[in-house]
């Protein structure tokens, strides 16, 4: 899932093994988070729910920047990828009856990535900044 800001845009992916990472436009993120035990189960979460959204996707071969205010969801299958654009309001309000819940669960994972960042750094001591990360809904 991309979704797109003014500023730039974030990136989730989550694979069938349950690794999940979070990528930000302006660089850096939080990779390898399906490696703890409590993300993976959501990780997993939204990949189970990414194939019963295949439905409502089209075959793409082009992938163009997410524009500020939309989200663009991709599935990597064995016949090609497939992508779905909305307006980030509408999957938000769950106006966009075929992907918002898929776009929670994408955003439960983020924060639950969040949560597990602060944790390792606080037990790190503290060490660095945490990167700047998109608002979960």
């Amino acid at each position: 899932m991309e979704s797109g800001f003014p500023e730039g845009a974030y990136t989730i992916a989550a694979a069938f093994d349950g690794a999940a990472s979070l990528y930000y436009s302006s660089g850096g993120g939080l990779i390898g988070s399906g490696e703890n035990a409590n993300l993976r189960p959501e990780s997993l979460k939204v990949v189970k729910m990414a194939e019963e959204c295949l439905k409502h996707m089209k075959k793409v071969d082009a992938f163009p920047i997410v524009k500020p205010g939309s989200t663009t969801f991709y599935i990597v299958a064995a016949d090609g990828v497939f992508g779905y654009t909305a307006k980030e309001d509408d999957l938000g309000e769950k106006r966009d009856k075929k992907l918002s819940d898929l776009f929670h669960q994408c955003h439960s994972l983020i924060t639950q990535m969040r949560v597990a960042d602060e944790k390792r750094q606080a037990e790190q001591g503290g060490g660095g900044q945490p990167a700047t990360r998109p608002e979960s809904k």
